[in-house]
């Protein structure tokens, strides 16, 4: 028996999941939230697995930021995402000693001591919150890093200065929603459903001081 104490409100979806029938939206009443037209202003709280689930469901595809659904921070804050974010900053870390060894080798045959150099970065990984409770529907996704970074170089003491631009961003999709193992070829869509995007994107700077 539904308990509205214990149990999580009924949502279109699951509710097919369990009884493989649909029932106007009207039947369930109090229990569905209140939603935008437009998903990109669906700010009304933070989304779980339900309402990912319902948006498969009634969303009609329209793609989804995880800014907007109260997810963002929680995704940014995940240990797979900080150790991503963590390995590109260490990364742009030893571009930026290289590029300094190499430029300070040309300086030698030249009166300079140091100089200040700009460099871009770009590359791609993999995260995984699939056991992070409310991102499960986020799972596995492609995980895009840029940078935009500027040094100065001191070539006599061997230091260098690092500020630069972080920009990470996914480009997920909700899909193959039955076939939640992958046991099955294909993409196992529900006829009434439509797949939708889950997107994400933010800016973080990071400053680093050393020797190279």
């Amino acid at each position: 028996m539904y308990d509205e104490n214990n149990i999580p409100a009924p949502t279109q979806f699951s509710y097919y999941l369990r009884t493989g029938r649909l029932l106007p939206t009207e039947c369930f009443g109090r229990h569905k939230a209140k939603k935008s037209a437009d998903d990109d202003l669906l700010s009304y709280k933070s989304w779980t697995t339900f309402d990912f689930l319902d948006h498969y469901a009634t969303g009609n595809g329209r793609s989804v930021n995880l800014d907007n659904i109260g997810l963002l921070d929680r995704f940014r804050n995940s240990g797979s995402v900080r150790r991503a974010v963590e390995d590109f900053k260490a990364k742009q870390v030893q571009l930026a000693k290289r590029k300094a060894k190499e430029i300070c080798r040309k300086l030698e045959r030249t009166q300079a001591t140091g100089t200040h150099i700009v460099f871009s970065d770009q590359d791609k990984t993999t995260t995984n919150v699939t056991n992070d409770g409310p991102l499960f529907s986020i799972g596995r996704s492609v995980f895009f890093r840029s940078a935009r970074s500027a040094i100065d170089v001191n070539c006599i003491n061997e230091t260098l200065r690092l500020e630069g631009i972080l920009k990470f961003s996914i480009d997920d999709a909700f899909i193959d929603a039955i076939d939640i193992s992958n046991m099955m070829r294909g993409d196992q869509d529900m006829p009434f459903s439509k797949p939708y995007k889950i997107i994400a994107s933010w800016r973080e700077t990071y400053n680093w001081k050393g020797q190279f």
